[in-house]
């Protein structure tokens, strides 16, 4: 339930938004400050989300295969 609002406190409004958010073009985003920081924590965090799905897929695989293993030697 914590991440949920955390997530719900996350996303953007704008009703809280600096002005000109709505006529703004895809360059407002190279422009503001507030904007380059959200984009420097996306290419921060991407290796890290990454890194963490690998990490959690090898270990997936490991248990796959010592219950195979497992599984072989019981059927002997």
């Amino acid at each position: 339930m914590k991440r949920f609002v955390a997530g719900l406190i996350a996303l953007p409004a704008p009703a809280l938004a600096h002005p000109g958010h709505g006529a703004a073009g895809s360059g407002h985003w190279l422009t503001q400050p507030d904007h380059l920081a959200v984009i420097a924590l996306a290419v921060l965090a991407a290796p890290l989300a990454i890194g963490m799905a690998a990490r959690a897929v090898t270990a997936l695989r490991v248990r796959r295969k010592a219950g195979r293993a497992r599984d072989a030697g019981a059927a002997r």
